[in-house]
C-alpha cells in the first residue's frame, strides 16, 4: 500500500493496470482488501506475484513516462454524474 501511493497510483489504477498487462482486471475492493489482508489464503496466493511483478514495472518505469500510468488514464473512464434540475 505504502509503495503504491509513494508511486501516486490509486487502488482502481492498479485493478486496471493488472487488466491490461496480465489479463485480469481487479476491481478496486479487490485490492483495497488485499492490502488489508482481507482475502481468503487462496486468493491472497494468486494475487501476491500478480502485484509483485506489477510493482516491479511501476518501480522501474517510475523515472520515465510510465506504460502504466498511461494504460491506467485510458481505462478510466467515468460515467458523469446524473442531475436531474427541477424547473421552479
Amino acid at each position: 500500500k505504502q509503495r503504491r501511493i509513494k508511486l501516486g497510483f490509486t487502488q482502481a489504477d492498479v485493478g486496471l493496470a493488472l487488466g491490461t498487462l496480465y489479463g485480469n482486471v481487479f476491481s478496486q475492493t479487490t485490492i483495497c482488501r488485499f492490502e488489508a489482508l482481507q482475502l481468503s489464503f487462496k486468493n491472497m496466493c494468486k494475487l501476491k506475484p500478480l502485484l509483485g511483478k506489477w510493482l516491479e514495472e511501476a518501480d522501474n518505469n517510475n523515472g520515465a513516462a510510465s506504460g502504466i500510468d498511461k494504460l491506467a488514464t485510458q481505462g478510466r473512464k467515468r460515467k458523469k454524474r446524473t442531475s436531474i434540475e427541477v424547473a421552479v
